[in-house]
């Protein structure tokens, strides 16, 4: 494998794991991390067995990543055991705050 290759597939896992970085913290939830993340922790894993060990500090950047990527998926499992369905007074206030009114209705 060319270094070129395996920078392209290190970048992928980064970029997969930035990419979240714009959600929300219920979007986040909502996303399906692991899934979207273990793809590239395992393409990477499986290029550092094929990469030459001249290319250190690429290697350690494979291992940084991971590490990161690892650790967004920590995240997302916490995010998991502690959402929570807002409470009506909580709806109530962001619709206030976006000057908005909360209409019931019994339908």
């Amino acid at each position: 494998m060319k270094i070129g290759e395996f920078r392209r597939i290190v970048d992928a896992l980064n970029w997969s794991r930035n990419d979240l970085s714009g959600s929300t913290r219920q979007e986040f939830a909502r996303c399906n991390v692991p899934t979207r993340l273990n793809e590239h922790i395992e393409r990477v894993r499986a290029a550092t067995q094929e990469i030459s060990p001249r290319f250190t500090s690429d290697l350690e950047s494979a291992v940084r990543a991971i590490e990161y990527a690892n650790k967004t998926i920590e995240r997302w499992q916490a995010a998991q055991e502690q959402e929570q369905v807002p409470v009506r007074g909580e709806i109530k206030s962001a619709f206030a705050r976006a000057g908005l009114k909360l209409v019931h209705s019994e339908n």
